[in-house]
């Protein structure tokens, strides 16, 4: 998997493992919030 088309090296890559983990971390909070005051209306 080459990320723009040149090799990462281990720190960058840890990198954006992370910032990418975060990100996905906020989208599924946001997704379960959505979801629970979308299930409390009648």
């Amino acid at each position: 998997m080459s990320q723009g088309g040149h090799a990462v090296n281990q720190g960058d890559m840890s990198q954006d493992r992370k910032r990418f983990h975060e990100v996905l971390i906020s989208q599924v909070r946001a997704a379960q919030v959505s979801c629970s005051s979308f299930s409390r209306t009648p």
